[in-house]
């Protein structure tokens, strides 16, 4: 029996779940060190607005539980959501996991079964996408649905994109990106980040940590399939890190799962560890395996925890893919640059953006309709 509160709590709906890798593929032994995603999906049949908690569970050989999260919100009539997050188990053996939801003895809840649950474990590196655009869902073609396309096609590779509605969340909720973000949680993508311009820690007016907490805030209120943020524009020295470790523990007290940290170039090593991913090159060209090697400290920390950025670059190598897999977890390359008149790189997609993705997908160059 759960309990929050004073409320007792019922399981409403459960599953088993079978543990894969990202490919489908079934595995009985977890190798030590495994990360996993694991997610479950929650819809409110009922016909008043009713709130919901859903729980992913791993447990030991022995039956003991290891590792439990829960995430909770309310539903309207209809409405359906994910709640999904990324473990690490570090000791080697058999696990069962299990996702269930549950509600009160006294507000009985209605929902569907289980929607979907997974538990999978983590292929590196996946693909970081900046997706700095307006949406566009009105052409088959546009980015937004282009993105859309790649991940539906390839769900064995790991997606982690952030949106942009207004140099941060804005000051009011954009019905278009409503609709766009939950469009990107339903083609598949496992991180959705919110953008968050941190001004390098300086805290100038509307970027106060307090500013910057209360952007956090309107994403979840706003933009509730968001899983994350990116926080742009971030210090790299150990003065500057107080703030940001502050700022990524709220995000994560809010139920995010997920902090990027952009410095764009080296941080101080005291920064690896306290973000799920730093950002530790972007620039106009491609970043040197020497430049990845010295900026991530390796090989001291797990690779999976960076990532990097290269722009302007005409075309694909994919001799340089296979190179620099082993110094990152995510990465992004693209063609574009920022030119007069359009200062945003950010908003298309490379034009080989289809077979950077079959690439990490470990397939020969297929273009998808």
């Amino acid at each position: 029996m759960l309990a929050r509160g004073d409320t007792p709590l019922r399981v409403v709906a459960a599953q088993s779940l079978a543990v894969t890798d990202m490919a489908g593929n079934s595995l009985a032994l977890i190798k030590p060190g495994s990360q996993f995603i694991m997610s479950v999906g929650v819809t409110n049949t009922g016909d008043a607005l009713s709130e919901y908690v859903a729980v992913l569970e791993a447990r030991d050989s022995g039956g003991i539980t290891r590792w439990l999260v829960t995430g909770s919100g309310l539903l309207g009539p209809g409405q359906s959501t994910r709640v999904s997050t990324v473990l690490s188990l570090d000791d080697p053996g058999r696990y069962t996991f299990r996702a269930f939801v549950v509600g009160s003895f006294e507000r009985p809840l209605s929902f569907s079964p289980v929607a979907f649950a997974s538990a999978s474990v983590i292929d590196y590196p996946g693909i970081y996408v900046p997706l700095y655009k307006y949406p566009d869902l009105w052409k088959p073609d546009g980015v937004w649905n282009t993105l859309f396309k790649a991940k539906q096609v390839h769900p064995s590779v790991l997606f982690v994109v952030t949106v942009n509605p207004s140099s941060g969340p804005g000051d009011r909720q954009n019905s278009a990106h409503a609709h766009a973000i939950s469009e990107l949680q339903k083609s598949g993508v496992e991180y959705i980040l919110g953008y968050v311009p941190t001004n390098y820690a300086q805290q100038n007016p509307g970027r106060t940590l307090d500013d910057l907490k209360a952007m956090v805030n309107r994403y979840r209120s706003w933009y509730p399939q968001v899983n994350g943020i990116m926080l742009d524009q971030a210090g790299s020295g150990d003065g500057q890190l107080p703030f940001y470790r502050e700022l990524a523990d709220y995000s994560r007290s809010q139920g995010l799962e997920f902090v990027r940290a952009n410095p764009g170039a080296k941080a101080a090593e005291a920064y690896v560890g306290v973000f799920d991913n730093l950002a530790i090159y972007e620039g106009d060209a491609l970043s040197t395996a020497l430049q990845l090697q010295e900026n991530t400290y390796f090989p001291a920390h797990p690779t999976e925890g960076f990532s990097f950025i290269s722009k302007n670059v005409a075309s694909l190598d994919p001799a340089y893919v296979a190179e620099i897999k082993g110094y990152v977890g995510l990465f992004y390359i693209t063609d574009d640059v920022e030119r007069e008149g359009d200062r945003n790189p950010y908003n298309s997609l490379p034009g080989y953006f289809r077979d950077l993705v079959d690439l990490l997908d470990g397939q020969p160059v297929q273009h998808f309709q």
